[in-house]
């Protein structure tokens, strides 16, 4: 039992935090539905704590990532896109406090600071219960410009940016369309000025190409995911071992934290993936075998990290030399169903083994073994000890 434990023990922790991710309605208190983070329909939303009204038309759409609720930090967030004019407006609800509209706009560049390393201030401004930044970024060979403005309510006790954020080329026409399209509380969002601010006689770094708003700006990798693996937003190279994983669009890396991990005093590479829907999360683990095979790994879910339940159940379970798989259900700390499909690959000849954990509620089981049948290890499907359709039928 010892080699068994010393090739799979770490996964305790790696399973249980992913666990409770899901709830007993199938998505995490960060992954709320739209409509409860203040989506009212295609075109209206309602700001959950401050019951501020924004409208829109035209070729605007939600970005669900941009939707946020946080009661903690009174705070309510707002994103829509514009795929033809490549743009992004956002504007953001949170209580004012002690703050003035200045330091609040200070606040807000330092984050914006932390997202991109090459922001630079073109300008700001300041006039009453106002307060303006106008920035650029590199991303890729491009240049965004962004202009955000920041007011206080009428009351003063909230803040609310408006924000936009366009390529050099399409940042006039993205201006005129969100003030023409959308509506704060019945009024054109912006309201210091009448047109996208341009730029000072010297400008600022523009990059040598602008793209045709029907293209799309390459995507380079973060160096820092680089290094953890990442080769691109489908495709992952464990940094410690000879293991390649790809997945498709409905997969992508995971938001939460450390969604890559290279550990080479535990000798562990980790990829966190979740579903678009975020309706499930996929967590691959590569690591020395130690001598173990996947049997051993059968035998280490079926025991010590059953015993780490209070309810669980194995519906499915087999091994060979060369995969294993289970199928389990259990109830995690939050209370919620959960269901798992684990399987272990060998890799390296036998040297490394790959874990393969698929984690979601009975609900979503269908729609996420669907959607990670196209998701390969070393070139191969995951599922190779059972098909998908008999972990389908095991559930």
């Amino acid at each position: 039992m010892n080699r068994i434990v010393r090739a799979f023990g770490a996964l305790l922790l790696s399973v249980t935090v992913a666990g409770p991710l899901v709830t007993s309605g199938g998505v995490s208190a960060a992954q709320d539905d739209p409509e409860d983070l203040g989506v009212v329909d295609d075109t209206t939303y309602q700001s959950p704590q401050f019951d501020f009204e924004i409208t829109w038309d035209g070729d605007w759409e939600v970005d669900e990532d941009g939707l946020e609720s946080n009661e903690d930090d009174g705070l309510d967030r707002l994103s829509l896109g514009n795929d033809e004019l490549s743009a992004t407006f956002q504007t953001i609800f949170v209580l004012a406090g002690e703050e003035t509209v200045e330091e609040y706009r200070e606040r807000l560049l330092e984050f914006r600071e932390d997202l991109y390393d090459d922001l630079e201030v073109i300008d700001e401004t300041e006039e009453d219960d106002a307060a303006t930044l106008l920035y650029s970024f590199v991303e890729g060979d491009f240049t965004y410009i962004n202009y955000a403005e920041v007011r206080l309510s009428s009351d003063d006790s909230v803040f609310q940016v408006v924000e936009l954020g366009a390529w050099e080329d399409t940042r006039d026409d993205a201006f005129d369309a969100a003030q023409d399209e959308i509506e704060v509380e019945g009024d054109a969002p912006f309201v210091l000025t009448d047109e996208f601010p341009q730029l000072d006689a010297d400008g600022t770094p523009i990059a040598d190409e602008t793209p045709e708003s029907d293209e799309t700006p390459e995507s380079d990798v973060d160096p820092d995911q680089a290094e953890l693996g990442l080769v691109s937003e489908s495709e992952y190279d464990s940094p410690q071992y000879d293991v390649d994983v790809e997945w498709p669009e409905e997969l992508s890396l995971s938001d939460g934290d450390d969604p890559l991990v290279s550990d080479e005093e535990d000798g562990d590479d980790v990829l966190r993936l979740q579903g678009t829907d975020d309706e499930f999360i996929v967590l691959v683990r590569s690591f020395p075998a130690n001598d173990a095979v996947p049997g051993d790994g059968v035998a280490f879910y079926t025991g010590d990290y059953a015993d780490e339940w209070e309810e669980f159940e194995v519906l499915l379970e087999d091994s060979d030399d060369d995969s294993g798989g289970i199928v389990v259900q259990l109830v995690n700390d939050s209370g919620a169903d959960v269901v798992q499909y684990i399987e272990i690959i060998t890799a390296e000849d036998g040297d490394v083994l790959v874990e393969v954990i698929l984690t979601t509620s009975p609900n979503n089981l269908e729609a996420a073994v669907e959607a990670v049948q196209d998701l390969q290890v070393n070139g191969d499907p995951i599922f190779r000890t059972f098909e998908p359709e008999e972990v389908l039928d095991a559930a």
